[in-house]
Formats: C-alpha cells, sequence, structure tokens
C-alpha cells in the first residue's frame, strides 16, 4: 500500500533566501525538505503535500523549489490572500505550473 501523509509544512534554515514573515522561535527547529525526505524514508512513505507555511506568509518560494526539486514525492498546497487582486491568476499560476494541488 503506498502511503502519502496529507499535511506537512516545511521551510529552509536559509533565512536570507527564504526570509520568515513571523513566527522567529521556529528559526531554532530545522523543517528542511532534506530533513522530511530522511524521515518519510525511514517510514514508508512515498509521498506528502506540502501545505504552505505560515512563515512565509503568501511567499511560495521555498515550498515551489521543493515541488520543483522533488515532483515525485511532494505536491503542494498553497495559501492565496483573497484581499489581492491578482489572487486568481497567482492561484492558476500556481496550480497549472508549480504542482499545487489544492488551496
Amino acid at each position: 500500500m503506498k502511503i502519502v501523509d496529507s499535511h506537512v509544512h516545511v521551510w529552509s534554515l536559509d533565512f536570507e533566501r527564504y526570509p520568515f514573515y513571523r513566527y522567529e522561535h521556529l528559526k531554532r527547529m530545522e523543517a528542511s525538505a532534506e530533513l522530511l525526505l530522511r524521515c518519510m524514508d525511514e517510514a514508508g512513505v512515498a509521498g506528502a503535500l506540502i501545505i504552505q507555511p505560515i512563515v512565509y506568509r503568501f511567499d511560495h518560494s521555498y515550498v515551489t523549489s521543493c515541488l520543483r526539486t522533488w515532483p515525485e514525492r511532494f505536491k503542494g498546497m498553497a495559501l492565496i490572500n483573497p484581499c489581492d487582486s491578482k489572487a486568481n491568476e497567482t492561484m492558476e499560476r500556481l496550480v497549472e505550473e508549480e504542482g499545487y494541488r489544492a488551496v
């Protein structure tokens, strides 16, 4: 049976490239995609749905880089700003071009 984790969060320790919006206390915790993959492999988990973490708010750069790097292991769930006038365009781009499958 193929096991897929339906709710995971990841973030990078490269704070210059992927700055946190808030939640500075989480900077002490590693939650990289690489660590997640090691844990998944140890547990026999085939894939995961990465939920856009609130630490990045509406900046999907890190999750998108994970989806591009490991498309066979990860799909994404976007966090869309409903007050953004370009919300529909953002959602379409993330779904059609970047491997996001949920909002």
